[in-house]
């Protein structure tokens, strides 16, 4: 692997650092995982404090210089490939450690069955240097094939480890746009457990025996018969977007699973899984009204916090212009509470 492409973490330890041991630095103020602690430890010169080798007991000193190196090994699952045509990624932000993209629907996240090279993680590859290696890809939350928007990428398990932290504190948040059928205004909050609907492996459901799902939403604007409307999720489940507003009689515009005539009604009128993948595969012939919109998080090492906006949908559009839309999700970020609690 060339120098360049190392990630190398440089601190400078300062009073609320001093007297600790560079182990605990790492787990409790950076909170690397136990897998990613123990690939810097017995890494040649993954541990160098003031220039020389060091033990991840050494006590840290103020004004040590401390160097951690954090890179990935090439050990990933797949080996990246380019895809034909190589499209490459449109990005919204890029720095050391993170890489987020626009995602258009239409386009697999993750190598799937069917979809070994037509995906965004195989586009990100090949942008970061990683084709035709097994550098992992570390897509922190995925979007289903037909939900545009953004998708934040670590270049690092460092950075990986510190965003599903800040998930679990609530700290890295999405608010997601979805066009649903209906009228309704004001604020609601869908509570229901998804599960899988049995006998098709494609499909969820609301019911009593699914994991624990609440989305929280708040009606923006109105355009004929359809409600744009701002998402946010507590746990973020399988189409839970799409599962919890049809539970309530509001399916999104152009869900070719959930909506009037979709998926999901053939398969309870059938029986037949087979129905599912055949109606997946062709498609709906229009756009889902789904866009992971906005996100804000903290830089993982530096802690600056960055708010990120996605291309404002085209379906959207027919809602007015914007940055009224874009004022309104701002202050659901701010805020930290769409619908109330």
């Amino acid at each position: 692997m060339a120098c360049e492409d190392r990630r190398i973490l440089s601190i400078t330890v300062t009073g609320d650092l001093a007297g600790i041991t560079v182990r605990d630095l790492m787990k409790q103020k950076l909170g690397f995982s136990a897998r990613l602690m123990s690939r810097v430890k017995y890494r040649a010169g993954g541990i160098l404090l003031n220039g020389k080798p060091a033990r991840a007991a050494a006590l840290l000193a103020p004004g040590d210089e401390l160097r951690l190196d954090i890179t990935d090994p090439d050990s990933g699952k797949c080996v990246w490939v380019r895809p034909e045509p190589f499209l490459p990624p449109e990005i919204l932000y890029e720095d050391e450690d993170l890489l987020i993209l626009q995602k258009p629907s239409g386009l697999v996240c993750h190598p799937s069955f069917g979809h070994y090279a037509d995906t965004l993680a195989n586009a990100a590859a090949v942008y970061l240097g990683y084709e035709n290696r097994a550098r992992e890809i570390h897509m922190i939350g995925r979007l289903d094939r037909d939900t545009s928007g953004l998708v934040v990428i670590a270049k690092n398990s460092g950075a990986a480890d510190s965003l599903f932290k800040q998930q679990e504190e609530k700290a890295f948040r999405k608010v997601y746009l979805a066009g649903a059928i209906g009228r309704f205004g004001g604020d609601i909050v869908i509570d229901r457990p998804i599960g899988r609907i049995p006998g098709v492996l494609m499909l969820r459901q609301a019911c009593p025996e699914g994991k624990p799902a609440k989305t929280r939403c708040r009606a923006l604007a109105v355009s004929g018969n359809e409600v744009l409307t701002a998402c946010t999720l507590e746990q973020g489940r399988t189409h839970q977007i799409r599962v919890h507003l049809a539970s309530e009689g509001h399916p999104l515009a152009g869900d070719l699973l959930y909506g009037p005539g979709g998926a999901r009604e053939a398969f309870l009128a059938t029986g037949d899984p087979g129905v599912v993948r055949i109606m997946n595969e062709a498609g709906s012939g229009g756009e889902l009204h789904l866009c992971a919109y906005m996100a804000v998080l903290r830089q993982p090492f530096t802690g600056k916090i960055l708010r990120v906006t996605a291309r404002y949908p085209r379906w959207a559009e027919t809602f007015g212009p914007e940055k009224p839309v874009r004022r309104k999700v701002e202050e659901i970020l701010t805020d930290g509470n769409p619908a109330g609690r």
